[in-house]
């Protein structure tokens, strides 16, 4: 996929995020009780790209075989929170959803 075609459906997911008038910086905390480590993830404009994924899980997890947790290193029970990250159209990116 072009990075033009990505730039593009970025824009459309940031539009499509502003209509639901979420925040402009939300703070999203994330532990794992298997490793008991926890970390928060800043989201900025309601997407996180995989960079920011891959950083999560390098702080949750971070041991290349292990499969303890989901895409972001979680595991176990979650601080409650307002806002959920679920997996765009764009492989890689998550949007910020409020639950």
């Amino acid at each position: 996929m072009s990075n033009k075609r990505i730039a593009k459906e970025l824009v459309r997911i940031a539009k499509d995020l502003s209509a639901q008038d979420l925040p402009s910086r939300v703070v999203i905390n994330m532990t794992n009780d298997f490793h008991n480590t926890s970390t928060k993830l800043i989201v900025k404009n309601g997407i996180v790209n995989p960079r920011q994924v891959k950083s999560v899980w390098n702080k949750l997890c971070g041991i290349q075989p292990c499969s303890c947790g989901d895409d972001f290193g979680r595991r176990g029970k979650q601080p409650k929170q307002k806002y959920e990250l679920l997996p765009s159209s764009e492989h890689g990116y998550f949007e910020l959803v409020e639950i």
